[in-house]
């Protein structure tokens, strides 16, 4: 029973601070990861660990494609807020509501997001991007119990990303 009680706490928590961050152009955003690959004749299966690295390439290089030299001269980044999911069910992917920048179409963003994504070791070719029209259903949605096995851990903390305004 104790569990239950703390995870709840954490995905209380988790919406409450996610719904009061300053959205502006909130992207709803899902990534699917190769559950394994072959690199230099070796083998190297996909943990959660690989993935949240992953993950991080991922918003390095769309941090740079969209915010250019500004992204490593002067820290700016997309905010961005997300989940690392999966089970023996359901192969590893990711949710993430990254905010695009105002000066980016929503096609450009769109077009970034997905060749950022095929730069990465694990990017596998199935991605869902596109503007959230509904802020507070995808955050509720990714902040979902189902396909977690460690509620505490499937959110990629290391991944957030409260950006500076571009």
């Amino acid at each position: 029973m104790r569990g239950m009680f703390e995870k709840k706490n954490v995905r209380k928590e988790f919406l409450d601070w996610t719904l009061s961050m300053p959205w502006r152009n909130p992207f709803s955003v899902t990534l699917t990861f190769r559950q394994a690959v072959i690199s230099n004749s070796t083998y190297i299966p996909l943990d959660s660990i690989a993935a949240s690295k992953n993950t991080r390439y991922f918003l390095n290089i769309l941090n740079r494609s969209a915010l250019g030299k500004s992204a490593a001269r002067y820290g700016k980044a997309l905010t961005s807020v997300g989940v690392i999911e999966g089970d023996e069910r359901v192969r590893l992917h990711a949710h993430f509501c990254i905010d695009k920048p105002t000066h980016l179409s929503d096609e450009e963003f769109h077009g970034l997001i997905i060749s950022s994504w095929n730069r990465t070791l694990f990017g596998y070719l199935e991605v869902d991007a596109k503007p959230c029209t509904d802020l507070d259903g995808w955050l509720r949605y990714i902040a979902k119990y189902r396909t977690k096995s460690d509620y505490s851990d499937a959110i990629d903390w290391i991944n957030v990303r409260l950006g500076r305004r571009v």
